[in-house]
């Protein structure tokens, strides 16, 4: 159905009948996720880059990084290449990454510590 979102034909199960689908809808996800809520200095963030760069550092400024001698994980300021801080959307710990996610030997979330940072849209 090119013309309704919510299909106005169901399914019949005969042959080349088994699925109907409506019309789609484009869904911005800066929207959905809450970026276009948070404030980038003074006014709500127009847009994923705006919050990147104008969004609440002392809320949103942190990231987990890797120590690669040790492998030891910390939570630390969150800065590009140049030295410039930066707002993220969403970090997770190293060890929570992979197939068995939280349930990596390792993971701080089995401890009951912090192992997800960002806004509350992409936390589990």
């Amino acid at each position: 159905d090119n013309d309704n979102t919510v299909p106005t034909k169901d399914p019949t199960g005969q042959r080349g009948c088994v699925y109907t689908y409506g019309k789609s809808e484009d869904v911005n996800l800066d929207a959905i996720s809450g970026i276009l809520e948070e404030d980038c200095g003074g006014k709500k963030c127009k847009d994923w880059m705006d919050f990147r760069r104008n969004g609440d550092k002392t809320k949103y400024g942190k990231m987990f990084a890797q120590n690669e001698e040790t492998q030891e994980v910390t939570i630390v300021d969150a800065k590009m290449d140049k030295g410039e801080p930066f707002a993220v959307e969403y970090d997770i710990h190293h060890l929570c990454r992979g197939p068995q996610g939280c349930f990596t030997e390792g993971c701080p979330w089995k401890e009951g510590k912090e192992y997800e940072l960002g806004l509350p849209f992409w936390k589990g």
